[in-house]
């Protein structure tokens, strides 16, 4: 009776160790994970905020950091005012002038001055800005954001670069038969580029 009990009793006991010995054994492993990961997210906190404090001590801007820029919505709203069909589009305007470093209300009065902002461009060329229109022959584009572009770039090269940047300066190239009419072309741009500037005034509230 007593071989029979610990032939019985005896496996059990030695499969109730192991198990309580596994038991223990993950219970150790789990809390010494617990301990390692919060000590992990303990440095990248640390490290975290010791990196935004450098950002702010130093004023450096994050890529969170967001700067509100007036220029689209004046130039959009500038735009739907006058009808004009460049509306739709008139981010791009904005954008390639910026890329540019050219001031997009430049760009805007003298699309203005050229064809009342594209209602009066050649038929189907989207070209508001008399690019490339010598007498039968006219320079056309798929859209309007691609006279923009060329405009843009057309400034910064052969004006721009070269000093000349007002648009009195400008108008001797530009539109030269403008020189001997007083100037009537740089008087055209400067008001429409006043225009615009008055409407960021308005916008921003300054």
């Amino acid at each position: 009776m007593k071989r029979l009990f610990i032939v019985i009793v005896w496996p059990l006991l030695f499969l109730l160790t192991i198990f309580l010995s596994f038991s223990l054994l993950n219970y150790r492993t789990k809390y010494i994970l617990k301990q390692v990961l919060a000590e992990e997210n303990i440095n990248n906190f640390i490290s975290q905020s010791s990196s935004n404090s450098l950002i702010s001590v130093l004023g450096l801007k994050t890529a969170s950091d967001k700067v509100y820029d007036p220029t689209y919505e004046v130039v959009n709203k500038y735009l739907t005012s006058y009808k004009s069909p460049m509306a739709e589009e008139s981010d791009y305007l904005v954008k390639y002038a910026l890329d540019f470093e050219i001031d997009p209300y430049l760009i805007g009065a003298i699309a203005m001055c050229e064809t009342n902002l594209g209602k009066k461009s050649p038929p189907d060329c989207n070209n508001p800005f008399g690019l490339g229109v010598y007498g039968k022959k006219t320079l056309c584009f798929d859209s309007w954001a691609d006279s923009f572009h060329l405009m843009a770039k057309t400034l910064r090269i052969k004006y721009f670069d070269r000093g000349m940047e007002t648009p009195e300066d400008i108008m001797v190239v530009y539109c030269p038969q403008s020189v001997q009419k007083d100037g009537a072309w740089a008087k055209c741009v400067n008001r429409f580029r006043n225009e615009l500037e008055e409407l960021e005034k308005q916008i921003t509230n300054l």
